[in-house]
């Protein structure tokens, strides 16, 4: 019994090794064309800087207003921050957009040259390599895959530099502002990192499923469509739906599966927050 246990943990963190093994590699044959469009990347990492740092302004302004102002009984500096609030917020939508734009060219720019890449890659296959490779599954790798890199680099890859430096600039100000404050603001910090680490450790094999799952659909429509007369001739039309019909309720049982994950582990990393934020009021209120 312990032997099988031992081999059924080795087998699971082989696998779970060899998951990161592959996110890895694919991170590395995608920096050269990351570095490629290192331009675009570099002006949205500027402007996205600028914003952030503009973004915790506007909290330092609020409290200058409550302390300053509206407690003190000096109402006449109001107008004054109130209106830098609104240039501010001004300034961050101006810069927010010039960011936006060079994601989305860094982006496009780098799904671009993807495509043509693989397009190529395809051409110069041998006859045995379409003999194994299903032709739903070529369809899936040139479309989908390319189009979830296009989200992940206009999206996931901005939002995490975007929460990287974000997060840096308010605990800085946090630090200045009140130090135990600042620390209690830390604790919610790892039970986030642990949490998002579960996360991605349950969906990212679900989602490796669904892609796969979407090339076997695809391959099924590709060769019903292409062979759509000796279907018909051969009266096949009933086992050809039942096939597509039973690969589409696997895909369909995948989804709902990432959907119960997503929906769990969701909106975890707001409940945390929430609880974080009550015990910091909790604490200042009282101190």
């Amino acid at each position: 019994m312990r032997l099988l246990s031992s081999r059924v943990y080795t087998q699971q963190h082989f696998q779970r090794t060899l998951r990161r093994s592959e996110s890895l590699r694919v991170f590395l044959k995608l920096f050269p064309y990351i570095v490629r469009r290192w331009r675009f990347f570099a002006l949205s990492v500027i402007f996205m800087f600028i914003s952030s740092q503009l973004s915790v302004l506007i909290p330092s302004i609020s409290r200058r207003v409550i302390d300053e102002g509206i407690i003190v009984g000096r109402y006449e500096i109001i107008p004054f921050q109130v209106l830098l609030i609104l240039l501010i917020t001004l300034l961050i939508s101006v810069f927010n957009y010039f960011e936006r734009c060079c994601s989305i060219l860094f982006s496009q720019s780098i799904v671009m040259d993807l495509r043509n890449d693989v397009f190529e890659a395809v051409q110069k296959q041998s006859f045995a390599f379409f003999d194994r490779m299903p032709t739903g599954q070529l369809i899936s790798r040139i479309t989908n895959d390319t189009d979830r890199m296009s989200r992940f680099l206009s999206f996931q890859l901005r939002t995490l530099i975007s929460s990287i430096v974000l997060i840096s600039l308010s605990f800085a100000y946090m630090l200045q502002m009140n130090l135990k404050l600042a620390t209690l603001s830390f604790l919610i910090l790892p039970i986030m990192i642990i949490v998002n680490l579960r996360y991605s450790s349950l969906i990212r094999p679900i989602y490796s499923a669904i892609r796969h799952q979407v090339g076997v659909l695809t391959s099924i429509v590709n060769n019903n469509v292409v062979g759509i007369r000796t279907i018909k001739a051969l009266a096949v039309e009933d086992v050809e739906f039942k096939r597509f019909s039973d690969e589409n309720e696997q895909l369909f049982q995948l989804s709902l599966k990432a959907s119960k994950i997503r929906s769990i582990y969701g909106y975890s990393s707001s409940l945390i927050i929430g609880i974080g934020l009550t015990i910091i009021l909790f604490y200042g209120g009282n101190s």
